[in-house]
């Protein structure tokens, strides 16, 4: 059985080494470990790495400093220049081919490809993330607070409507801020704020109006 060889052509921004991470490899199903095996620099800007054995992968390249693919997938050896796949290495500037055209054509002046955007910051994969439900978090204004429209508990003394089931808000998410920080975290999941379907629904999973905060 032929090897399976993966070439890829590396942007000018990005860092090196060039990863290839992949998974359902067959036969067999193998896969790497993140961010994925050393790619080899061929020259002119190309990187290969050969699995043998292999006819199929699904595979993501990577500089691992924030830098990479979409999920790729590939059947039998090829070269990938950034934007599609190639059975073999393809010339440099060489444009796809094009399809037959039918009836008129009105040619047009070629426009400028806009620049790809920069990442920035950390991949998001190395964040230690916190989950928090922002209602039961912290009550950063009482004056928001909300007795839960279909459980209310009364003071049996004066009648008064007492413990508001909704007292978390995003002043006390933003005031508590240095207390997630100090724990070691370095990003926050929220629970969805939108609209929920009745008022026991606080954890926000079952929205039904997305145009509006609950």
């Amino acid at each position: 059985m032929p090897d399976l060889v993966i070439r890829f052509q590396k942007p000018e921004d990005w860092s090196e080494p060039v990863r290839l991470h992949y998974w359902d490899a067959e036969p067999g199903g193998g896969g790497s470990q993140w961010p994925g095996v050393t790619m080899t620099a061929e020259g002119s800007g190309w990187y290969s790495h050969t699995l043998p054995g292999a006819r199929s992968v699904r595979l993501v390249f990577n500089d691992g400093a924030g830098r990479q693919t979409g999920d790729l997938h590939r059947r039998g050896s090829g070269w990938f220049d950034g934007e599609r796949w190639h059975d073999s290495r393809p010339e440099p500037g060489a444009a796809p081919p094009a399809r037959p055209a039918q009836g008129r054509v009105k040619a047009s002046k070629p426009q400028p490809r806009k620049p790809q955007p920069k990442l920035t910051g950390k991949d998001f994969r190395e964040e230690t993330i916190y989950f928090l439900l922002t209602t039961r978090f912290y009550d950063g204004d009482p004056s928001n607070n909300f007795f839960c429209r279909d459980r209310i508990r009364f003071d049996p003394a004066t009648g008064e409507a007492i413990d508001p089931h909704w007292r978390g808000d995003f002043k006390g998410l933003i005031q508590r801020l240095d207390y997630i920080r100090d724990l070691g975290f370095t990003a926050i999941w929220i629970t969805p704020p939108i609209e929920n379907r009745s008022g026991l629904d606080y954890h926000g999973y079952h929205g039904y109006d997305w145009t509006r905060i609950d």
